[in-house]
């Protein structure tokens, strides 16, 4: 990770020697519960533009390797706090998700997955958003395809 202070920006890379390679996908296993699979390069791709369309926060794909066995990610670098667990089941309410507890393969996807429509998002905890010092609203951290997984419900 990198930071550009005149910018304001952080620039992430996401691949090897990370545990997943290059991030997580939620599958529906032929037993009807989720589980946390190793990602594609375009299952980040397509996961990180949703993410963006439902949490807006100037992310943006900067390069990704030919192989597809890297990526780097810019988004705006946040001061701030992380919110308690209340103050983000409040915020989460606010903007039109529901928790669930899908039965799954993992007590992440279990106890920390919510819905709106036809999405999901797991991994919704503290340390996943951070309240901005300056304007005092909460945004999602992403951008290494590890946090706050998106998923077609």
């Amino acid at each position: 990770m990198s930071f550009d202070a005149e910018n304001q920006q952080v620039t992430k890379l996401s691949g090897p020697p990370a545990t997943c390679e290059i991030g997580w996908t939620i599958v529906k296993e032929s037993d009807g519960r989720l589980s946390l699979k190793p990602s594609s390069i375009n299952a980040v791709l397509a996961r990180l533009a949703l993410f963006e369309a439902l949490f807006p926060t100037g992310l943006s794909a900067e390069a990704v390797a030919a192989d597809g066995s890297f990526l780097l990610v810019r988004q705006p670098f946040i001061v701030g706090t992380h919110p308690t667990v209340e103050e983000l089941d409040q915020w989460m309410r606010r903007e039109g998700w529901e928790k669930i507890h899908p039965p799954s393969h993992g007590r992440t996807l279990n106890s920390l997955t919510w819905s709106k429509a036809r999405w999901g998002a797991t991994d919704v905890r503290p340390e996943n958003v951070i309240r901005c010092e300056a304007d005092g609203q909460l945004y999602p951290k992403s951008g290494n395809g590890k946090s706050a997984s998106l998923v077609s419900l």
